[in-house]
């Protein structure tokens, strides 16, 4: 037995032996530096970090080889917080790339059908893109010859030019508040309760061009009733049992598009709280010096195209107050004209259903149709077919569309706002009587 033990003795020794120099060759290989296992240290760190790891635990990790120290993962999170928005910015570039083009484009046309004019020669216009015949052009610049150049060796007719210098995706941003409350445990005069207000924007980009879509008012007036049948048969009991013969879609040439995930980029988070106006005023010209496509001319910034910028109700009037207070500069990049505030689709839609739906379920019970205040039609059954029913669905949310949205008070409304929004960009006339000077901005009149 002394001597069975002595061998197990023995051999458990060598084991430990072996575990202890397998654990010295693995920590001296962990910690070599190679590309490779830097990058593996970096996901186990952000890892870590994500999952709610203790500050002490990724010390010792760090310690072992294992992961990166906190202190690096912090620089490391800011460094790539540094380029959230490449995405964005390769957007605007080639937004920029198309307007320049588009207006050296018409500066060729508008400066060499003037000569061929005085020369008489109208049957075949050609434009010369060559570089000693537009250099002297204003809106010239190399770049921008260059990318027409490279456009006319593929699309060799001008009217061809033109239509593949028409499409480009619009770029739409959107923002919201951050608001949360930190309360403290114990409180004092160092340590009291915090109150947190910050910005949290996306952008978005348009998978089509919308710029050439059919905007008649029987069109639209079409797509508004089936949007209008779909809120009518899910909110409202009575008209529950039309649910299966509602439009679920629109069929237009774009579906295919359409059905896509949308392509977003996070801008991360601002540390600008939007109650304030100073620091609303710098995430709005924040976000036109970057996202805003321009162009330089004389030194001088020149806005190309305006990007949306949507959010709800609250944000998008801050928003707008800003740039009022804004109107007395001198250019539309000092105007902040470059970004457009807009009431967000998703938001404008929770505010119309909140006032509307009481009152619709009300207008709309079946026992009130057919009486003098409301249409003479009667609700058809769940035995009628499935095609008669829709249309008749369809037609009733014509009816009302022409009478809420379409009837003469709402379009002398929609002309009020819209004379007004005119009025409120000028130019300003003097206040003096039987003056006619009319000044650029609202400051400069005569009070």
């Amino acid at each position: 037995n002394k001597i069975i033990a002595e061998n197990i003795t023995s051999s458990q020794n060598r084991v430990d032996h072996a575990l202890n120099a397998m654990a010295l060759a693995t920590s001296a290989l962990a910690r070599s530096r190679n590309a490779k296992l830097s990058a593996y240290a970096c996901r186990i760190s952000l890892i870590l970090f994500k999952s709610g790891a203790s500050y002490y635990d990724r010390v010792r990790l760090n310690r072992l080889g294992i992961c990166m120290s906190p202190e690096s993962v912090v620089n490391l999170q800011k460094k790539m917080g540094m380029s959230t928005d490449t995405k964005v910015l390769s957007w605007k570039k080639n937004v920029e790339e198309n307007l320049k083009a588009q207006n050296f484009i018409k500066e060729v046309e508008t400066i060499q059908t003037h000569r061929e004019e005085d020369d008489m020669i109208l049957d075949k216009v050609t434009f010369d893109l060559s570089e000693k015949a537009v250099q002297e052009y204003p809106s010239f610049s190399k770049p921008t010859h260059e990318y027409c150049v490279q456009l006319s060796e593929t699309s060799t007719p001008q009217e061809n030019l033109d239509s593949s210098l028409q499409f480009y995706q619009q770029i739409i941003l959107v923002g919201d508040n951050i608001d949360y409350h930190i309360q403290a445990r114990y409180q004092s005069t160092d340590r009291t309760n915090q109150s947190i207000h910050w910005t949290q924007q996306y952008a978005v980009l348009n998978r089509i061009d919308i710029s050439s879509f059919d905007n008649s008012k029987l069109l639209i007036k079409w797509n508004c009733s089936i949007l209008v049948s779909r809120v009518i048969s899910k909110y409202l009991d009575s008209f529950k049992h039309l649910q299966d013969c509602v439009v679920r879609h629109i069929s237009h040439k774009y579906s295919k598009e359409m059905s896509q995930k949308s392509d977003i980029c996070c801008l991360g988070l601002q540390f600008s709280n939007p109650n304030i106006a100073g620091e609303m005023a710098q995430l709005i010209m924040t976000n036109q010096q970057k996202y805003a496509p321009s162009n330089m001319v004389n030194d001088v910034p020149d806005i190309l195209m305006e990007v949306p910028m949507h959010g709800d109700q609250l944000f998008e009037e801050r928003c707008r107050n800003v740039q009022w207070t804004f109107q007395d500069g001198t250019s539309k990049y000092d105007r902040l004209e470059g970004i457009t505030t807009e009431a967000a689709d998703w938001h404008a839609k929770v505010n119309l259903y909140n006032p509307i739906l009481p009152e619709c379920e009300v207008y709309c019970l079946p026992a009130q149709i057919g009486t003098k205040d409301k249409p003479n039609m009667t609700m058809p059954t769940s035995d009628v077919g499935k095609e008669n029913r829709g249309r008749w669905f369809l037609e009733l949310c014509q009816k009302y569309i022409d009478q809420y949205i379409g009837g003469e008070e709402i379009s002398g409304l929609v002309e009020k706002v819209g004379e007004l929004n005119a009025k409120s960009h000028g130019p300003f006339l003097c206040r003096f009587e039987g003056c006619q000077y009319k000044s650029a901005y609202h400051s400069t009149r005569v009070k």
